[in-house]
Order: C-alpha cells, then sequence, then structure tokens
C-alpha cells in the first residue's frame, strides 16, 4: 500500500486509498471484490466498505485499485486502522476457478476527526436519568456530525430555575433530537420540551424504541421518525443524526 500525503479526513468526508494488488502466481487471476474492514466506536460490529473490481492482474504484474472511503460517526475517532480482504479467481483455458480469498490484517490507517461545519446546538430530550446513556450516545455521534449537542443533565446550575435554563437552551438551539423508550411516559418533562422546541420551529427528529406505539404528541404530524433497538441503538441513532444533518446542509 502506497503512503498517501494525509492520512486524515471528517466524518462524512472522503478518503481515497490506494491499493496494489501484485500477482505472485503462475497464472492470471481475476481481482473481484476488494473490502476494507474498519474500526468501530464502543459498541458497534466492525465497519466494511466492499469494492466490486472486475479486472484482470496478469502473472507479475500489480493492479491500482482506489477505494472511495466516507466515515460515518460509527467509526472509531481519531487513528482507525482497517484490514483488508480481497477475493479473486484464476483464470483458467476452459473458465474460471472458485472463488478465493487473502486476508491483510491491519495494514494501515486513517486519522477521522471531527467536521469543520457549524450545524448550530441540537437539544437532546430524553426521560432523565433513566436513559442518559441513550443521550450520551446520541450526544458523541452528533458532536461527530457537525452540532454542538446540549444534554441539560450535564448543565445543572444549581439555585437556578431548572425549566428556566432548559427553555433557554433550547431557545439557542437550532434543532432537537427527541428519545422516546418505553420510560418516557413515567414523566413529563419530554413532552414540555417538544412543546417549547415547536413554539422556537426547531427542526426535530424523533427516536422512538422499537415495539412501542406513536405517541400521541407526535400523531397527525409530518414530524420524521426513526425506530431505534434498546439493545443496539447505534446504527439507527447513526441514521437519524445523518438524516438530520442532510436536512440542515
Amino acid at each position: 500500500m502506497p503512503q498517501p500525503l494525509s492520512h486524515a479526513v471528517e466524518y462524512y468526508g472522503t478518503k481515497n486509498i490506494r491499493l496494489i494488488f501484485t500477482n505472485i502466481s503462475g497464472t492470471v487471476q481475476l481481482l473481484e471484490v476488494v473490502t476494507l474492514q474498519f474500526q468501530p466506536d464502543i459498541g458497534t460490529a466492525p465497519l466494511y466498505v466492499d469494492h466490486a473490481c472486475g479486472v484482470e492482474v496478469p502473472i507479475g504484474k500489480g493492479q491500482d485499485v482506489v477505494l472511495p472511503v466516507t466515515p460515518n460517526p460509527l467509526y472509531l475517532q481519531h487513528t482507525n486502522q482497517f484490514s483488508v480482504m480481497v477475493r479473486f479467481r484464476t483464470v483458467q483455458e476452459v473458465g474460471l476457478g472458485a472463488q478465493q480469498t487473502e486476508t491483510f490484517r491491519d495494514c494501515s490507517y486513517i486519522i477521522v476527526g471531527k467536521p469543520v461545519v457549524d450545524l448550530g446546538q441540537v437539544f437532546v430530550s430524553f426521560k432523565q436519568p433513566e436513559d442518559l446513556h441513550y443521550a450520551e450516545l446520541v450526544a458523541r455521534l452528533s458532536a461527530r456530525a457537525g452540532f454542538k449537542p446540549y444534554i441539560a443533565l450535564s448543565d445543572q446550575r444549581f439555585g437556578q430555575n431548572q425549566w428556566e435554563r432548559i427553555q433557554g437552551a433550547i431557545g439557542t438551539s437550532r434543532s432537537i433530537i427527541v428519545i422516546w423508550s418505553k420510560r418516557t411516559e413515567w414523566g413529563g418533562g419530554v413532552k414540555k420540551e417538544i412543546e417549547l422546541a415547536r413554539l422556537k420551529s426547531l427542526q426535530e427528529i424523533l427516536l422512538i424504541e422499537e415495539g412501542m406505539s406513536l405517541p400521541d404528541i407526535y400523531k397527525d404530524t409530518d414530524i420524521e421518525y426513526q425506530r431505534f433497538s434498546a439493545t443496539h441503538p447505534a446504527s439507527a441513532f447513526c441514521a437519524a443524526v445523518t438524516s438530520l444533518r442532510a436536512q440542515i446542509l
């Protein structure tokens, strides 16, 4: 693998990875698919980028392959090592041989950083404190998308009226992500935050736990929502953050 001029790439930016495959066998090889495996964020599966090739590599020759990679917020931030798998077949007089694979572990790395773009503050609404772990995950992913996440529980100001603080934070936000779980309706705080956000006409996305009915406050609205698994929410959260980013951009 030739060394690139820079390993750096922003989330949602595209980095071209150049690989050279040299055929050291005694027969022509058909390069079918090249796959890159990247390191994921905590709690998610490895991330894969597949690239269909369909090119023959002559004996003793090399074949350049360029794979564009666009990291989303599920990619591990900073140094992210990747491995390579190639799927190929031997070119025979009577046709093609069986598909073979070869894997190259920890070939190189990219350095993934937060984007320069500023998409403003996003207010994260959730049932406190039961769903704090969901909110912290949303905050981490949204920061990698260019947002400034706000979690009220992380901004406690003793002696100040809680709702004055929350109303002020909503007033300075550009968007709101609502996490609606099976615990949400045990309190009225999330509904009140939604009502305050709608008074300010914030861009709004709902994350609702799988198996739950759409809350009354969302019925008869056209607001986009994303269902998530209680045990594996990261992919759904990432999809919602990406959608909100695209709407604002």
